[in-house]
């Protein structure tokens, strides 16, 4: 008597449990059509203080000094194409970047960024580093085209492999921790 009694309870908990599960595939649906989780797993982070992001697939709104994901494109050897990159957005079209003799980086006229402290890893020389579609001088920033840049001085960005292009942009990064 007392096995049929348990054998009813359970079932009578069985269309909650169903209506609950659909709720949390379709909350977990949602979820994934709009963000991304992102890690970044080097040592070396380029943004030392957070290792994982909340990716906004939906935020298109590019705004200098926010963090944004992107797929690295012309990186190699260093990362394959197709990685995905988080790095804070310095400039955007109609911005004046300028890469020193120095390797100073300047947007508008203000240094963002100094040296280039990976170029031995490139390259044994200078000379040798081909900024083709990098740049080592002056640019007005095209349409969709954006720079770039790290925190960390030994961040892999724009310095080394110049523009993003619009297309190659995931989403707004959200440090989580």
């Amino acid at each position: 008597m007392r096995l049929i009694k348990i054998r009813e309870s359970w079932v009578s908990y069985l269309p909650k449990l169903l209506a609950l599960s659909l709720l949390m595939i379709g909350l977990a649906f949602w979820f994934f059509q709009n963000y991304r989780i992102g890690i970044d797993s080097q040592t070396d982070r380029c943004i030392p203080e957070y290792r994982v992001y909340l990716i906004d697939l939906n935020d298109s709104k590019l705004i200098k000094g926010n963090i944004y994901a992107f797929k690295s494109k012309g990186v190699e050897p260093i990362f394959r194409d197709g990685t995905t990159m988080v790095k804070f957005l310095s400039a955007k079209e109609n911005d004046f970047v300028e890469v020193s003799e120095k390797f100073n980086v300047l947007v508008n006229n203000e240094v963002v960024a100094s040296g280039l402290p990976l170029l031995n890893k490139i390259s044994n020389d200078a000379k040798d580093f081909n900024f083709a579609n990098k740049f080592i001088g002056k640019k007005i920033l095209g349409k969709g085209e954006m720079w770039f840049l790290g925190k960390s001085f030994t961040s892999f960005d724009s310095r080394y492999w110049g523009v993003v292009k619009n297309e190659q942009i995931i989403g707004r990064a959200h440090p989580l921790f």
